[in-house]
């Protein structure tokens, strides 16, 4: 039997976080997981945790996978860190098979590499917290848009079924975290995207098929709030709850990120409402700048769009969304007040994706040593040892880097001329 590295490679990736798990059972952010604990402790039925003093500040979904799951497992955290090592493997071998149908060489030896990095494990296993289910809504969006887009024939029965299908994963990532909200901007675009290339950009077709998505990516949020018993002051959703009072996070300089903030040298829990320079915020010119720079990269994703003359599936606008959603979460990782360090893990995966599709070694190069100096700077705050990666190096890095891939975005049309 014919040895090969790059199965060896994705088989390790995939079940790296499962190793350390094995090894450091009691590595792990224990405010974070104990937190999971004492709300799934608020109540006997599930349904009525949003009516209790519970903090609880993720949607249904989130809860669901962080203290429901505890819940499942009568409290037992072993357990649910078990679980989350579980939805790493899972994200691995979605990556490997998006990359794979990407036609990238050896996928199954860069979804192992892209395992292993500390990008990929720190903030969300390791850690114990549950972004990395958010991540595997995400990437199974994308795969089943890439899935349907290679087939050759899509008969309307089956257009609907992907519909379906994309609505109540768009809904489910919707109901996770907060966090997935900058994501949720760049996969929407992509499937609106998808559904007009369908039609040939004709528009009635075109919106019904958008009302038929959207009616699927609703139904999951009213079946839930249907369920939940919600105090009566929120007429509408328990996400009136979740967002009404979940958390003020802008608010701060920094919640242990890296961006721009912390070169003030504030205490960086401090208020981000005061201002630097005459009545200039770090809150308010924070806001300003990324939104700057969301038009610059919209402005310019349609750019590329408008240049695809066919009225087809093209990997080109594929891979520029997917640049486009990981230029979203680092530019306002670097602007925004009131980061945390995990906030960069919806990131370097697609990144990297895009740089392997796009087969360009400097970015590809670059970008790993930037995600182990990331994965690293998020270790270092969960770790006891008290090494320290440094937030004004991680942010040298990454506005390094992001200053980079802005002149690779930019000039996205030369970097994929070599793509049919």
């Amino acid at each position: 039997m014919k040895f090969r590295l790059d199965i060896v490679l994705l088989i390790f990736g995939a079940v790296f976080s499962l190793v350390l798990r094995m090894l450091y059972p009691d590595f792990y952010h224990h405010d974070d997981v104990n937190a999971f604990v004492d709300w799934a402790g608020k109540t006997e039925h599930f349904r009525d945790l949003y009516s209790t003093n519970c903090f609880c500040n993720y949607p249904i979904i989130g809860l669901l996978s962080s203290a429901g799951i505890v819940k499942l497992f009568d409290f037992n955290v072993p357990a649910f860190l078990y679980f989350l090592t579980m939805i790493d493997l899972l994200n691995v071998l979605v990556i490997y098979w998006i990359l794979k149908q990407l036609g990238v060489g050896l996928p199954g030896l860069w979804a192992g590499v892209i395992g292993l990095l500390p990008s990929t494990w720190a903030g969300g296993a390791l850690w114990g917290q549950i972004d990395n289910v958010g991540q595997l809504f995400l990437l199974s969006i994308i795969a089943v848009i890439i899935r349907f887009n290679l087939s050759k024939k899509v008969t309307p029965k089956a257009f609907l079924l992907y519909l379906a299908v994309t609505g109540i994963l768009l809904s489910l990532t919707f109901l996770t975290k907060q966090l997935l909200l900058f994501s949720l901007m760049p996969i929407s675009f992509l499937v609106l995207a998808t559904i007009s290339v369908h039609n040939e950009h004709k528009l009635i077709p075109t919106i019904k098929h958008i009302v038929f998505c959207t009616f699927f990516t609703l139904l999951p949020i009213f079946l839930f709030d249907w369920w939940l018993n919600v105090p009566p002051q929120y007429h509408f959703s328990h996400l009136e709850r979740v967002f009404l009072t979940g958390s003020d996070h802008m608010n701060k300089i920094s919640g242990n990120g890296f961006n721009i903030w912390i070169l003030l040298d504030r205490d960086m829990w401090s208020s981000s409402e005061i201002p630097f320079l005459w009545k200039l915020t770090p809150k308010g010119v924070g806001l300003k700048l990324f939104l700057l720079v969301l038009i610059l990269l919209t402005a310019f994703l349609g750019l590329h769009l408008k240049k695809q003359t066919k009225i087809e599936f093209h990997k080109k606008w594929l891979l520029a969304f997917i640049f486009y959603l990981a230029m979203i979460n680092l530019s306002f990782n670097i602007f925004l007040s009131g980061t945390h360090e995990r906030y960069l893990f919806h990131f370097y995966p697609y990144l990297l994706i895009v740089l392997l599709a796009l087969k360009n070694k400097t970015y590809t190069f670059m970008a790993i040593i930037a995600s182990g100096v990331y994965g690293f700077f998020v270790l270092s705050i969960l770790s006891p040892t008290g090494y320290d990666v440094g937030h004004q190096f991680t942010l040298l890095i990454h506005s390094i880097l992001f200053l980079s891939l802005l002149y690779l975005f930019i000039n996205f049309d030369r970097a994929t001329k070599h793509i049919d």
